[in-house]
């Protein structure tokens, strides 16, 4: 017989994994609508290149802190 606890952790990450699914749905047809009017066009497009740069710097961040990592000092 399968343990209890296995079979309400089974049905627990299943709610959970259900739940992730239906906000990424929602969250896709939120976007979807929103669609900006040609006045805030460019405004749009500026944050969308501003919160790329912020990812590109927050990559080029972390792939230095991983190599300053690996460097091993001796005395």
């Amino acid at each position: 017989m399968a343990d209890p606890h296995m079979r309400q952790i089974k049905i627990k990450t299943g709610m959970v994994e259900r739940l992730v699914k239906e906000k990424v749905i929602g969250e896709k047809k939120r976007l979807g609508k929103v669609k900006p009017e040609d006045g805030e066009n460019n405004a749009f497009k500026k944050q969308i290149l501003e919160s790329n740069k912020g990812l590109e710097e927050a990559k080029e961040h972390e792939e230095t802190h991983v190599a300053l990592d690996s460097v091993t000092l001796e005395a």
